[in-house]
């Protein structure tokens, strides 16, 4: 299905072994999903859950000088696909694409030689667990 233009306000930028763990806002649940685009308003992934639009919910990023999380809402939903925007302050955002565009290359690199499952290079669960805030770390 062709769209007859892109609603997205900046480029995206396609992924190759890059993986996030989210869960809901409201659930304990956890999952791991591979990334296929990233860009600064939002992140596309495929899903092994089930989602629907306007869904909240919390993406942990695995990067290696700090943790990150940020919140986001479910736009679309077309099959395994899985489109998120960021709900996080501009502040936030920027900080994540900053660090994205430091860190992806060598994430992604060491995730193509890993043997192990794709969680194996995560930070620890209980990141979903902090309340207010979301500290990055």
């Amino acid at each position: 299905m062709s769209r007859a233009f892109d609603k997205r306000d900046s480029d995206r930028l396609d992924t190759e072994a890059f993986y996030v763990q989210y869960k809901l806002t409201n659930d304990e649940n956890v999952f791991s999903v591979e990334v296929m685009n990233v860009s600064p308003g939002g992140i596309c992934f495929l899903r092994d859950s089930v989602l629907y639009r306007k869904d909240e919910i919390k993406i942990l990023f695995p990067f290696k000088s700090r943790k990150m999380l940020l919140k986001g809402e479910v736009v679309r939903v077309e099959g395994r696909e899985v489109a998120v925007q960021f709900k996080d302050k501009q502040e936030r955002i920027d900080l994540f694409v900053k660090i994205f565009n430091e860190e992806y290359r060598e994430i992604s690199n060491e995730n193509k030689q890993h043997s192990k499952s794709k969680q194996s290079l995560f930070y620890n669960l209980k990141e979903f667990k902090n309340n207010d805030n979301d500290p990055i770390v």
